[in-house]
């Protein structure tokens, strides 16, 4: 497993206990990585979603976010075609 372009034997043989102990502090206060970046990403997502959306429909940040559940999961909040077009024609601007 590399992290950085380095793998974890190599970090501790560059990055002392101390330092290490920083960086954790350092993510604790700022975090970063891909769940971070999933969550800004959710929440632009929602941003767009929200301003479009017609008014007193509200979206949660769950709508947006990525999730890794199981294909059973899945298969159960699959919308229908018909749940689809209804969802996108409630987004149309009034007049469009």
């Amino acid at each position: 497993m590399a992290l950085g372009g380095r793998t974890i034997a190599e970090w501790q043989e560059v990055m002392s206990s101390e330092e290490f102990c920083e960086w954790i502090a350092y993510y604790e206060m700022n975090p970063f990585g891909p769940k971070r970046d999933d969550y800004q990403a959710a929440l632009i997502a929602k941003t767009i979603a929200q301003v479009n959306a017609p008014k007193g429909k509200v979206f949660k940040l769950d709508d947006f976010m990525l999730s890794f559940k199981t294909r059973a999961a899945q298969e159960d909040r699959k919308m229908s075609g018909d749940q689809v077009l209804s969802f996108f024609r409630g987004m149309q601007q009034p007049g469009a």
